[in-house]
């Protein structure tokens, strides 16, 4: 049954990407799977699928382990039929019979020199391709970890900065109903101090009358 890395996006998208057959090493191993010269390219296209840059954050953080897990099993192989070939090569020099023969012994899984040669290339340059991947996609992991840092400081500078708008805001306000409220008694005290005397004057008319008339 087919293996695949599977990962949903915020949005609602998905990414599904099918994983390399090869688990380890054997003489089953001697060509390579379609799936393990694709997947980590695969891989490190999708983590620029979306603009949601902690979504990024997340899928990379998911994709890096299986990167590396069949990176290690590409290493395997690759180092495997390296050690059988040179091995095959010893084995037929020590002696010239016949029955020496790799293809003949199961150690050297039936094959001959030349085709433990064509495995070990077969594997030369995967394990070099998937880190090349696996190191561009950390370069990208640090390059949106970054950002994302940049913007959640960005975030919280405007944040303490509207705060301490809405705060003189206030304290304006406040200053300005204070400064009101002095205009209003300065007023009304200028009143008092025009019309008082007036009162009093007015007052003793009356009086005076009152006292010419009785």
């Amino acid at each position: 049954m087919a293996d695949y890395f599977i990962y949903d996006w915020n949005d609602g998208s998905k990414t599904e990407i099918l994983l390399p057959t090869e688990k380890g090493t054997g003489c089953h191993t001697g060509s390579v799977s379609a799936a393990m010269n694709e997947f980590s390219g695969y891989m490190l296209g999708e983590a620029g699928n979306s603009q949601d840059l902690q979504d990024v954050e997340s899928y990379i953080l998911a994709a890096l382990p299986v990167m590396q897990r069949y990176y290690n099993i590409a290493s395997d192989i690759k180092h495997y039929w390296d050690v059988i070939e040179i091995d095959c090569a010893k084995w037929q020099n020590w002696c010239c019979p016949a029955n020496w023969y790799c293809y003949k012994h199961s150690r050297f899984c039936y094959k001959s020199e030349n085709t433990l040669e064509e495995y070990y290339y077969h594997w030369k340059t995967v394990p070099g391709d998937i880190l090349d991947d696996i190191a561009s996609i950390e370069n990208y992991l640090l390059q949106v970890t970054a950002q994302i840092y940049t913007d959640q400081q960005q975030a919280l500078q405007e944040a303490i900065i509207n705060q301490m708008i809405a705060e003189t805001n206030s304290i304006m306000s406040i200053v300005a109903y204070e400064n009101e409220q002095r205009e209003l008694a300065i007023t009304r005290k200028k009143t008092a101090d025009i019309f008082a005397p007036m009162i009093i004057l007015l007052t003793i008319v009356g009086v005076a009358l009152f006292l010419y008339k009785s």
